[in-house]
């Protein structure tokens, strides 16, 4: 196992918020190259790019990454004219590289704690996405996905990335396969699409991921209105 992986997996098994908060700040200095260190090349940033522009064609929409790091995503998205894209995330240290890159519109330090919420007016964006956040330890898990679905307007898009086996067995806590299917059952969300992905590619294996695309429904209330 190369040297950033296991930084990676620390960063996975670590439990406490603040604790992986230090972490992120500790390495953000050179988490860009550590993700495309030719032991671990992280694939799942373009995949959920392509995921976005696939839903999502108009470059003008507002779009919020969740757990925006260092700007992975944001940068893809950037690259074919997306301008208004907000990113949040708890590290300030990710966030100052992320800032240097001029790629997101604005930028927000916090923890997505859901009894925290942000300072957006309900139904503020037309796509939430998350690649690599929705993962076991300290990062976020379903509990978070009610402030997912506020801040949605109404048929906007949900998109998720994660790896594969921690969502099919359930890892760490993370209860997403279990606990979307109920949401869509309660007519809150109706599922796209579950796709595939190369993830990462770990000293020349390929570790698969899944990206999970839902549209928020309109509430009876807001049908009565239309």
């Amino acid at each position: 196992m190369s040297t950033w992986s296991e930084k990676a997996k620390g960063l996975r098994d670590t439990k406490d918020v603040d604790e992986l908060e230090k972490k992120y700040d500790e390495i953000c200095e050179y988490y860009d190259e550590g993700m495309h260190d030719p032991q671990y090349l992280y694939n799942a940033p373009y995949e959920t790019a392509r995921a976005v522009i696939q839903l999502e064609p108009n470059r003008n929409v507002k779009i919020l990454d969740v757990g925006c790091g260092t700007g992975l995503v944001g940068e893809e998205l950037f690259k074919e004219g997306y301008t208004n894209v907000h990113g949040v995330d708890m590290s300030a240290g990710m966030l100052k590289i992320c800032e240097k890159k001029n790629v997101f519109s604005k930028l927000v330090r916090a923890k997505f704690d859901p009894s925290e919420p942000l300072e957006y007016v309900d139904g503020y964006f037309d796509v939430v996405m998350s690649c690599g956040t929705f993962v076991p330890g300290a990062h976020l898990n379903q509990t978070c996905l009610p402030e997912i679905f506020r801040l949605l307007k109404p048929g906007g898009y949900m998109v998720i990335a994660t790896r594969q086996k921690a969502f099919e067995e359930e890892l760490g806590g993370l209860k997403l396969k279990s606990t979307l299917p109920r949401f869509v059952e309660e007519g809150v969300l109706a599922k796209l699409s579950h796709d595939v992905i190369r993830y990462t590619t770990e000293i020349n294996i390929d570790i698969p991921g899944v990206i999970l695309s839902y549209i928020l429904l309109p509430t009876q209330k807001e049908q009565n209105t239309e």
